[in-house]
Parts: C-alpha cells; structure tokens; sequence
C-alpha cells in the first residue's frame, strides 16, 4: 500500500531545464519557478524563484549553470535542491520556504556536524538528496571516486534540518559500469 507522504513527494519533485517550469508545493501555495537564461547571457545562467501563490510575491532563490532537482518536504515549507553544478560535483541546498534568502549548504553542514569527509577529496564527488523521511529529516547521498578512491565509495546520511547527520549506509565500492 502506497503512503500519503510517498504520493504528496511525487507530486513535488521536478528537475530544470525540463519539460516543466515550475513545481508547486504539495499543499499548493508555494512554488518553485525555474527562468531560463536570458538571451546574450555569456554563462548561460538559469535561475529558481519561489514564488508564494497567494501573494504572487517572488524571491529569488538561486542560480544555477548546469541542472537542478527540486524535492518539497511533505508540509511545504522546505526545500531541497540538488545542484548539478558541475561534471564532478554536486551539492544540496535547503530552503524554508518563510525565509528563503537563507539557504544552507548541506555539504557544508554536515562536515560541521560529522567532520571531514573524505569521499570529497575525490576529483568526482557528489552530494544529492534522495528525498524528505519527513518534514524535519532529508536522506541525503554522497558518492565520489579519483585519487583518494579509485574504486569509489558511497555513503548515505539521514540529515536532521535541527540537529544531527546519522550514517545509514556506506559502501567502498562502486558498481561497475559493465
């Protein structure tokens, strides 16, 4: 049997540049509006807008160059986005949807709250959200291989937005590509 917060998240994630431009909150008075680069724009910026559907008031969020990945947590009042910024890296910003010019750097917390993590000395390393367990905790993966790890490694946390980064799994290895 499918639960209610599975269905309210799947109606709450979207990816930009895509087919879509914007993804509204799972209680609908919010949303996420992606505004594609401006023509003449060197860098090729995309940015995200919150945008309260209330008021039709608008807030920047952020700019990205690449692609992004929008998750809603189950309430709406947070928000998670993978940012693809690079060929080798990606980070996960959170967002309250009440004060958005506040985002927070999940690489960066978690290694303020767990320590240094070596999957990011890699020359590839991501960290990605794999989706809200509730409004309060983000599962988040991070994965990566080069020099420190030739054969990869991965590790899955269960980030609190108060409190505290538990590791739920970790693997040395990487599957293969074959």
């Amino acid at each position: 049997m499918l639960s209610l917060a599975w269905l309210i998240g799947a109606v709450s994630v979207g990816g930009f540049p895509g087919p879509d431009r914007q993804v509204a909150s799972p209680d609908g008075a919010r949303a996420i509006i992606w505004e594609a680069p401006l023509s003449g724009d060197p860098e090729f910026t995309h940015h995200l807008v919150l945008e309260d559907r209330g008021t039709g008031r608008r807030t920047p969020l952020m700019p990205f160059f690449r692609n992004v990945r929008v998750e809603w947590a189950p309430s709406g009042r947070h928000l998670a986005v993978t940012c693809r910024c690079g060929s080798d890296f990606s980070d996960v910003m959170l967002f309250d949807a009440e004060r958005p010019s506040k985002g927070m750097s999940v690489t960066k917390e978690l290694q303020r709250r767990v320590g240094r993590l070596e999957v990011l000395s890699n020359h590839h390393a991501y960290v990605e959200s794999i989706g809200w367990l509730d409004d309060g905790a983000l599962r988040v993966r991070l994965w990566g291989y080069g020099e420190v790890s030739p054969g990869g490694v991965e590790r899955e946390y269960v980030f609190e937005l108060v409190g505290k980064a538990r590791l739920v799994r970790t693997r040395d290895t990487l599957p293969s590509s074959k």
